[in-house]
């Protein structure tokens, strides 16, 4: 029996790389790919789940990319779903026409309609965001599910606390571990992280964006009292070795009808 990376690993995707893309570099062009390609295996795994529940097998139409960049995992979705249409948004409005020209995408600018998509994903955008931004945002991302979508994404949370302990920060030469941050900004959101599941602090010079290391029991928390969502995933590192990803599905938690594998 194939397995599902290895098919993934056979997706003939486009090599189209905007010129300003900061996150690809030439010397490092097999882990762009790789991190684009493992988005790619996280939303096929979670379709997959989606299977086990009623209307599971429902046809994938809309895929909205919210926080696109320059088309990492964008073009991975492109490939995988050639008939789908694929939103896209994204703070850097040069990212945004880059996705819209190369990949076919189309420009939402920023809006959330309700009940409009069969998937929602974000690649290492909570990462990124304060509490109070986080909330609001997850209850504008589930209500633009339609009934069966899924809102997947990633997050950094306890191997992000974890592999710092013991680190030497006398002779620190990896600064990407505590992602640029100060010893004494890192220890501020690893403490709160501690006491309330949520840490985040600004990046220096920037408002309500910087370093988020949030608890996979906050974001289950957040979604507990709406039965009208199920969490059908959880991976702790799934996501290039380092961000967690979740998973959540619009279907009522109380039905008992059989998914498409019965």
């Amino acid at each position: 029996m194939a397995l599902l990376y290895e098919d993934i690993k056979r997706i003939d995707v486009s090599r189209a790389i905007s010129p300003h893309d900061q996150m690809y570099r030439p010397e490092s062009e097999r882990h762009y790919f790789y991190v684009g390609r493992s988005g790619l295996l996280a939303i096929l795994n979670v379709i997959n789940l989606r299977s086990s529940y009623f209307g599971g097998g429902s046809p994938i139409l809309d895929v909205y990319d919210f926080g696109c960049g320059h088309g990492r995992v964008c073009r991975w979705i492109r490939s995988a779903f050639p008939n789908a249409m694929i939103h896209v948004t994204d703070y850097n409005k040069t990212a945004v026409e880059f996705c819209v020209d190369a990949f076919s995408c189309v420009d939402t600018r920023g809006e959330i309609p309700a009940n409009s998509f069969d998937i929602i994903w974000l690649g290492s955008v909570f990462t990124h965001l304060p509490e109070d931004i986080v909330r609001d945002l997850l209850r504008r991302l589930a209500a633009g599910l339609r009934q069966n979508g899924v809102l997947i994404f990633t997050s950094q949370g306890r191997y992000s606390i974890e592999r710092m302990k013991g680190f030497d920060w006398e002779n620190d030469k990896r600064a990407f571990m505590h992602y640029f941050l100060g010893k004494a900004a890192f220890d501020k959101v690893a403490s709160m992280y501690e006491q309330t599941g949520y840490g985040f602090i600004d990046y220096q010079g920037k408002t309500n964006y910087g370093v988020a290391i949030v608890s996979h029991e906050w974001y289950y928390s957040f979604f507990k009292p709406d039965r009208t969502v199920t969490q059908i995933m959880f991976q702790e590192k799934g996501s290039d070795n380092h961000q967690d990803i979740s998973a959540y599905m619009r279907c009522d938690l109380t039905d008992d009808r059989k998914g498409p594998l019965f």
